[in-house]
């Protein structure tokens, strides 16, 4: 999810009660293994995009057993140089708002 703004050690914020509508970034269960990946959906299809190019989109159909936890609301990470700054990112601003 590196294009996403998500990098390895962040920490997501995941509200529950919020309805995975396209376009939101998902935490679920895709065949009992977790995963992080944008809900989409393309000619009537559900697919959960990686937002990494070294992984490829995963198109959903009813032989995968998919469980959605929730929608990732914000995103804590550290600074690069690992100083003690934590930012808090709104990652669905930073999704519509990226060039």
């Amino acid at each position: 999810m590196l294009e996403a703004g998500i990098h390895p050690n962040d920490i997501l914020i995941v509200d529950r009660s919020l309805e995975p509508v396209p376009g939101k970034i998902v935490i679920c269960a895709l065949n009992g293994a977790l995963t992080v990946k944008r809900l989409l959906r393309r000619n009537g299809c559900w697919v959960l995009v990686a937002e990494n190019s070294a992984y490829a989109d995963i198109d959903l159909h009813e032989d995968l057993e998919l469980v959605i936890w929730g929608v990732v609301t914000f995103i804590l990470f550290e600074d690069i140089m690992k100083a003690p700054l934590i930012a808090l990112v709104d990652c669905n601003s930073f999704y519509l708002n990226a060039p």
